[in-house]
């Protein structure tokens, strides 16, 4: 019995932290790639130019 709740104790001070730094992460991830697609968009439609990009320090 002992071991099961220091398993589980493991777990959840291991656990824990790991799934939510994995969920900020991929929250973080697909909003980078969403902007970055969204301003391939613009640019390939002629909305947005390259000058534009270097202006509000958006280029990487």
């Amino acid at each position: 019995m002992d071991t099961m709740i220091n398993f589980l104790l493991g777990l959840a001070i291991i656990g824990v932290p790991a799934f939510v730094f994995y969920r900020l992460g991929m929250q973080v991830g697909v909003d980078k790639g969403v902007r970055r697609q969204l301003v391939r968009e613009l640019m390939a439609n002629g909305i947005l130019e390259e000058a534009d990009m270097s202006i509000r320090g958006t280029r990487h």
